[in-house]
């Protein structure tokens, strides 16, 4: 996990770069406007990766993932705002949802999902009317439930709890993680005036969530699961947004807007 964490770094650090070099590019080339302040809220649709390999192979060595496995993604549903400070700063919150296909094995059947929300600040490195990219760092908190039914007459297993025959055991697990992503924004304007824009909002965000610690599934009544492997939540994702809002905007002299 250490080294799919470095390799996302580098690869942030890389196009952040190549953005901010266009950017001034583009600047010196045409001159920009800037965007004062303001916002807006979104929905997202994506899929979350890489989630639960701990858990993988705790419910390997049981034997409950006999003759299947998880599914290598799940659907990640999510609400959202971000909202522009002084001309270049970000801030945000957002709450997700995440829901894997369900799993019959041999012995059982699976659900899995989860939630969990936070917040974010970031830096505009392009910003030009109709386009936001920007980068952000933020904070969020979240828990994953399972369901395990035994479908079978014999006891079963998930680390050392019991999972009786014939019927349906519950599991959590809480989390938090850094949100490190990168944003782009794109704005589809329904007027066209020199000191707002308004419109539809069209992006996508791709971020990775490395875990800040160690935790431990519980049981319904919130006692530990015994003889399982600790799981820090890390994950990838990415997700398509889309919503609306606006601007105040700063015509720089002798520029038009468009």
């Amino acid at each position: 996990m250490k080294c799919k964490f470095k390799i996302a770094i580098r690869f942030l650090a890389v196009l952040l770069l190549n953005i901010s070099i266009a950017q001034a590019q583009d600047e010196e080339a045409e001159g920009k406007n800037k965007y004062i302040h303001g916002g807006f809220a979104y929905a997202s649709y994506g899929y979350t990766f890489d989630f639960g390999s701990e858990l993988v192979g705790d419910l390997q060595s049981t034997g409950i993932m006999k003759g299947s496995n998880l599914p290598p993604f799940g659907i990640n549903v999510g609400l959202g705002a971000d909202y522009l400070i002084s001309k270049n700063y970000i801030i945000g919150a957002n709450l997700h949802w995440l829901n894997y296909q369900n799993i019959i094995n041999n012995n059982n059947e699976m659900t899995f999902g989860g939630n969990g929300g936070g917040f974010s600040a970031g830096y505009v490195v392009y910003g030009k009317f109709d386009w936001l990219i920007y980068p952000t760092i933020g904070y969020s908190m979240g828990s994953s439930d399972m369901s395990i039914r035994n479908t079978t007459d014999s006891l079963l297993y998930f680390g050392e709890y019991e999972l009786e025959p014939f019927s349906t055991s519950d599991f959590n697990i809480s989390n938090s993680n850094l949100d490190i992503a990168i944003n782009a924004q794109k704005l589809i304007y329904f007027n066209n005036s020199f000191e707002k824009a308004f419109g539809m909002f069209f992006g996508i965000r791709i971020g990775y969530l490395p875990g800040l610690s160690q935790n431990n599934w519980n049981d319904a009544g919130g006692s530990e699961v015994k003889g399982l492997t600790s799981d820090n939540g890390s994950s990838f994702y990415i997700k398509l947004t889309i919503g609306g809002g606006g601007f105040l905007l700063k015509a720089e002299k002798g520029k038009k807007r468009w």
